[in-house]
Order: C-alpha cells, then structure tokens, then sequence
C-alpha cells in the first residue's frame, strides 16, 4: 500500500523542516525546507499537487522517476520559485501504475 499527504496546505509557516526517508519508504516535500510553497492561487491544486496529479497514472514509471519528473515541472512552471525535494530509499522497484501497455 501506499499513501501520499499534503501536509502543508493552509499551514501558515515559513514551510517544514526536511526529514529523512526511513527505510523503504519516500518522504516528498512541495519545495525545500524552509520555503513555502504555492497554494495555486486560483487553481483547484496546488502546482505540486497538479504535478502529481500529471505523472502517478503514467504507466511503467517507476515512484522515483514520479517524484522527478514531477519535480521538474514545478521547477519549470514557477520559473525556479519552487523546488520540490524528496528522500527516497525505497528498495527495489515500486510503482504507482504498473500497467504497461
């Protein structure tokens, strides 16, 4: 089983401190620790949200490569204002959709 949180939404701080990945599992943060990140001010999600949202149902790609690609995207949409970060040391290979047609 998996499960994913967000944990920020609506909290008002100056963003969460970083924290390790235990092992076998992913920690996954909207931005760096010590910044805030965007809400999506008139967006049903947040940019991160929307990021997960665009990458966990593509077939084949493993967690870690969700967690960069999404990464990636949120960097590139809030023109570096926003860099998500993760801890991964899941062992093995886990997928969100392991459906590959």
């Amino acid at each position: 089983p998996s499960n994913l949180f967000d944990a920020t939404k609506g909290i008002p701080t100056s963003g969460l401190a970083n924290m390790p990945a235990p092992g076998g599992s992913c920690v996954a943060y909207a931005t760096l620790a010590g910044h805030e990140a965007e809400d999506g001010k008139g967006m049903k999600h947040s940019p991160y949200t929307n990021a997960l949202l665009k990458f966990l149902d593509e077939p084949g790609l493993e967690a870690d490569k969700v967690f960069q690609k999404a990464g990636t995207y949120v960097n590139d949409i809030t023109h570096g204002e926003q860099k998500p970060t993760y801890h991964y040391s899941i062992y093995g290979s886990f997928f969100f959709n392991y459906d590959i047609k």
